[in-house]
């Protein structure tokens, strides 16, 4: 499992993007996103939708409070080949 850090402020939307075309170049060229799944973890953030773009899962996140100032969300990918990636993304809020 890898994980990344990002920010936002409290009342931003953004959207975060998990590129896995790396893994599949190393693991098999030809392999693409079968399913991609989103959780918060940790934290009140909101995960308001979710796509898939080429080998990139992306979530828009919302929410959270300036008190609780660290959330993580998560996001698993069965690939076409069976494979399965996990990736936590660490999201520190900060006062806007």
């Amino acid at each position: 499992m890898s994980s990344f850090e990002a920010v936002k402020g409290p009342t931003e939307i953004h959207d975060f993007a998990l590129n896995y075309g790396v893994e599949f170049a190393k693991d098999d060229p030809s392999d693409s996103i079968s399913t991609s799944s989103w959780a918060v973890t940790r934290g009140e953030v909101v995960i308001d939708s979710d796509r898939v773009e080429g080998d990139r899962a992306i979530a828009r996140v919302s929410g959270g409070t300036k008190f609780h100032s660290l959330h993580e969300i998560q996001n698993t990918v069965i690939a076409a080949s069976g494979q399965r990636y996990v990736r936590t993304i660490l999201i520190e809020l900060y006062n806007s």
